[in-house]
């Protein structure tokens, strides 16, 4: 299956597949240092996929918005989405900030 990707920016939103009413939404944050973070808390990747895959088990509808710096470096943005594609996400949504 392919993952639903949809693409968001300050400008405008290019593609929206399911409301957030409809599913349970994850945010992770990704700062200009590369930092990566969930509801404030500082998270390495081995943490983030064990929630994440947590998460597909416990609601196959689930998304994820990851939401990164325009200055966060294109290696971790990359990372954090296979990490989500690897546990089962298979809706996730990309904005810019």
């Amino acid at each position: 299956m392919r993952p639903n990707i949809i693409i968001l920016s300050s400008l405008a939103i290019i593609a929206v597949t399911a409301s957030a009413a409809e599913t349970s939404q994850y945010i992770i944050e990704i700062n200009d240092s590369g930092q990566i973070t969930h509801a404030g808390k500082a998270l390495a990747l081995t943490s983030l996929a064990t929630d994440i895959t947590e998460l597909s088990k416990s609601n196959k509808d689930s998304q994820v918005l990851i939401s990164a710096s325009e200055h966060a470096p294109l290696e971790v943005v990359t990372k954090v989405m296979d990490t989500c594609r690897k546990a089962g996400i298979t809706k996730f949504m990309l904005q810019s900030k």
